[in-house]
């Protein structure tokens, strides 16, 4: 368990982060740990100094955050002191909300997309340059106590309540749930994640700051059931407000999509965020719905395509290349022949000599 609290000042950093802005005044600190942010496309001047100020609000529950941008402001280590809550689970839990929120505001103000990047808890702040730091998703199945797993079946159990509007069962759900644990304190913040990927499975936009308003972390660290369920009941009027709006948007919408247009130029993080969802948490809704993942969906729409106009034998190679969404033409030669096991002229070939067959 880190249960670290020196009385730590800004000389404890390496004299290269100077950067990082950590002040002169003496603050107790559980854990540090880093984020790294890296943008779409690098930022200008103008939204780095954006970045900059909404970074103290984003991490304001976990506690303090200091940071430091690489030269080219391509990506920015976030240096986050944990000196709200000393337990390791509160300390976990917090990054989490805390990270949901920052690619939130980094959406919502830059129209931008970006991968986060999170390390473990380590205690001595001059280790922060040598922390690995590892996707979210995974970073959050190596420190939470409930397997992916039991947090799949958990989030399926709730979404069923969700999904047929039963806001009301869903806390006694939960207490089901907990019924006989011997760790409660520690089972109900790592449950915090999975009851809030299950209302974003049916309402993906919702905000992680309005979803989890009435969650009390205080409550959380002395009473963890009550808070759990309570936060839980609390959402009851946020769904309803939310089921009575217009329809939650869901994968199939980006399968149509998809499917009308395969030559535009998608990626899995454009199609996340269209949806208000983390780019980590749509990859396992797109691969738990289709049973295959966002690449291979979209490299098979794209052959359909191409199978259909090299049919028509109507346009050049490098017009088919392009119309699929491909302006590399000899890329999608290799593509084409992984896909289909022949070349786009054999292929071409084949089907003129099976339409010569059945004329014949």
């Amino acid at each position: 368990m880190n249960n670290y609290s020196p009385e730590v000042s800004g000389t404890a950093l390496p004299a290269q982060a100077a950067s990082l802005c950590v002040p002169e005044s003496r603050f107790p600190v559980h854990a540090w740990r880093v984020m790294e942010w890296q943008p779409e496309s690098a930022f200008s001047a103008e939204q780095a100094a954006c970045f900059s100020d909404i970074l103290p609000d984003v991490f304001s529950l976990a506690g303090r955050c200091f940071h430091v941008f690489s030269s080219g402001r391509d990506r920015c280590f976030i240096l986050l002191a944990h000196t709200t809550y000393a337990a390791p689970v509160h300390c976990d839990l917090t990054a989490w909300l805390c990270a949901h929120t920052l690619i939130e505001r980094c959406h919502k103000e830059f129209r931008g997309e970006g991968t986060l990047r999170i390390s473990g808890a380590f205690n001595e702040p001059e280790r922060w340059k040598t922390q690995d730091c590892i996707p979210m998703s995974d970073w959050w199945n190596s420190v939470s106590p409930i397997t992916p797993g039991e947090a799949h079946r958990y989030r399926d159990l709730l979404h069923a309540y969700i999904r047929r509007r039963r806001f009301n069962h869903a806390a006694g759900c939960v207490r089901g749930i907990l019924r006989g644990r011997e760790d409660p304190g520690v089972f109900c913040a790592a449950f915090v994640p999975v009851a809030a990927e299950a209302i974003w499975h049916q309402y993906p936009g919702i905000p992680v700051s309005r979803l989890t308003e009435d969650l009390s972390m205080d409550l959380l660290t002395h009473r963890p059931e009550e808070a759990l369920t309570s936060w839980l009941s609390s959402c009851s009027g946020l769904l309803e407000d939310a089921s009575s709006a217009a329809p939650a948007h869901d994968i199939e919408d980006v399968l149509n999509v998809i499917l009308q247009n395969p030559a535009l130029p998608y990626t899995q993080e454009r199609m996340a965020h269209s949806l208000g969802l983390s780019p980590t948490y749509f990859c396992r809704l797109f691969h738990e719905q289709t049973g295959e993942t966002f690449s291979v969906f979209l490299t098979s729409a794209r052959m359909q395509l191409a199978r259909k106009l090299l049919k028509e034998d109507r346009y050049s190679l490098q017009e088919v290349a392009e119309m699929c969404g491909y302006p590399n033409k000899s890329y999608f030669c290799k593509v084409f022949h992984k896909y289909v096991h022949l070349s786009p002229g054999a292929y071409v070939s084949q089907q003129q000599a099976a339409s010569d067959s059945r004329e014949s």
